[in-house]
């Protein structure tokens, strides 16, 4: 029985073979034996199906794993032609002896080099840390500017922020920088500017004055305000901020002691003259001045027009029955812990711990500073002023201050040796009729700003 098959129109031959090919499979798709002997199938050596043969490293397993530089050279080097080797490229060195042209790395198998490529490129790539990039942060990271090498990082300054808020409910402002202005010693400064030019014009030959430039265009700096000068203070392109009383102590105080206040920081401040920082708190008693006196330098402590703390250390000087009190007074009203002080009476402790107390108090800088607050006795402090030595103090506050109407006494010249510029002398006793006792107070609260007592006798007759 004969077989016609028809694919796609084309007509086959009969089969030979009257029993078909089997399984009804078209001869063009029917696999085709390597051998028609079974033995030699046998015999051949067993080869992974799955196993990838490299066409790079495999010699001599058939022409697929013989690299092409290879098929094409000789089987041996004994066949070589001599006259093939004048068809080669040789260098020639400088006495004209013929050199052979080493290749790099000729000897390593392909596959290798190729490896170290990858690795030496994974080696050379910059670090990039494994983020999770989701929708998010997706846009962030795509356009996120590369951070600049250490080192060249600009200093951030960030603008000063008051310290409380203006605008509260229990807000007591006591100095508002569109208000209140600073007064500096403009006419002593112009004064010394001017003799100081007028020495070096002396000192200096005539010279021809020299061309100026003609700029027409501003600098790249001078149009985005960075500054190149690197001893100018950036924080100066700030404005001030408003100082504000605490908001715990805002509750507490009266109309009358709030004008105290107010009248005190002015006053320490500088802003009724800037030549005088100090100046005399002479209320009777029980209207609160230790509660004004604590505002005060709980103000300075904490905040200033810059946005930082004003004073870093203060002393309080007062009768040796006081010490305790003061303390207490400073828990009492600002919250036990809030601020320490160092109360130092000459009664409780040892003379020898007293004189090191008082002088690691003096070289406790920066955060070092733990007890800001020193309160002391006029007689201890009298006694130990050397330990104290040239220690910057930012406020004096000198209680029953009426003990410094003598201005020839010890106590006297032992406190105005101290390196403080703000004094703050409290008294509610009435100071007798005595010109020569009025001058030594203030000669003490501003030190220089009165002239000598002769001629403050002359002028107040």
């Amino acid at each position: 029985m004969a077989y016609q098959f028809k694919s796609f129109g084309k007509k086959y031959k009969e089969s030979p073979n009257p029993m078909g090919i089997g399984a009804g499979i078209h001869p063009s798709k029917k696999r085709k034996r390597s051998s028609t002997e079974p033995p030699e199938a046998l015999f051949k050596p067993f080869r992974d199906p799955l196993r990838k043969r490299s066409q790079t490293t495999n010699v001599g397993h058939g022409e697929l794993g013989v690299r092409a530089a290879r098929r094409k050279g000789p089987l041996s080097y004994a066949e070589l032609d001599p006259n093939d080797m004048n068809k080669q490229d040789y260098a020639v060195d400088e006495d004209g002896n013929m050199v052979h042209s080493k290749k790099k790395n000729a000897l390593l198998p392909r596959n290798f080099l190729k490896s170290m490529d990858a690795s030496r490129s994974i080696l050379i790539s910059k670090f990039k840390s494994p983020l999770i990039i989701n929708k998010e942060n997706e846009y962030e990271l795509a356009n996120a500017r590369p951070p600049p090498p250490l080192g060249n990082r600009r200093k951030v300054f960030f603008p000063p922020k008051p310290l409380h808020d203006p605008m509260g409910e229990y807000a007591i402002v006591i100095y508002d920088p569109t208000v209140d202005v600073i007064p500096e010693l403009k006419a002593e400064e112009d004064e010394a500017k001017k003799l100081e030019e007028a020495k070096k014009l002396e000192e200096q030959p005539t010279q021809r004055p020299a061309k100026r430039r003609k700029t027409v265009h501003k600098s790249l700096n001078e149009i985005l305000g960075i500054s190149t000068d690197p001893n100018e203070d950036p924080m100066k392109k700030f404005p001030n901020v408003p100082v504000v009383i605490d908001p715990k102590l805002a509750k507490i105080l009266r109309p009358h002691q709030i004008a105290g206040v107010k009248f005190l920081y002015r006053c320490t401040a500088g802003l009724v003259d800037a030549r005088a920082k100090g100046c005399i708190m002479a209320d009777e008693m029980g209207l609160g001045k230790t509660l004004q006196c604590l505002a005060l330098m709980w103000t300075l402590l904490r905040q200033g027009p810059r946005g930082k703390k004003t004073i870093d250390k203060c002393i309080v000087v007062c009768p040796s029955s006081l010490v305790k009190n003061w303390a207490n007074e400073i828990d009492k009203w600002l919250g036990k812990g809030s601020l320490n002080s160092l109360a130092i009476d000459g009664k409780s402790t040892k003379a020898g711990e007293v004189g090191d107390a008082i002088r690691n108090w003096a070289d406790a800088k920066g955060r070092a500073i733990v007890r800001p607050v020193l309160i002391i006795s006029y007689e201890t402090l009298r006694r130990n002023v050397e330990n104290i030595g040239n220690a910057e103090i930012g406020l004096i506050l000198a209680d029953e201050g009426h003990r410094l109407k003598n201005g020839e006494s010890l106590t006297f010249v032992a406190l105005n040796s101290l390196n403080c510029q703000r004094r703050v002398i409290l008294s509610g006793t009435p100071i007798q009729n005595d010109l020569s006792e009025y001058f030594s107070l203030l000669n003490f609260a501003n030190p220089g700003l009165l002239d000598c007592v002769k001629i403050y006798h002359q002028k107040n007759k």
